[in-house]
């Protein structure tokens, strides 16, 4: 839903029990496109949140050196 909201309709998350991404997505992608719409396989998602929460803690840790 965030990934959705974020890309105003044009990326969708794919549900972490299906299998859309083995089926229409090549190996290993983190993302494909299907009908027109970017789809983020649950490996994508689990990068991308990966990346975001390695992104914060730098950010908390670059404000707390400053004090």
């Amino acid at each position: 839903m965030f990934v959705s909201t974020l890309s105003l309709g044009r990326w969708r998350g794919e549900s972490l029990g299906g299998s859309e991404g083995r089926m229409h997505g090549p190996a290993g992608a983190l993302s494909f496109k299907r009908d027109g719409q970017r789809v983020l396989t649950s490996s994508g998602l689990l990068f991308a949140g990966l990346a975001f929460y390695v992104l914060l803690g730098l950010a908390a840790a670059g404000v707390a050196s400053l004090a």
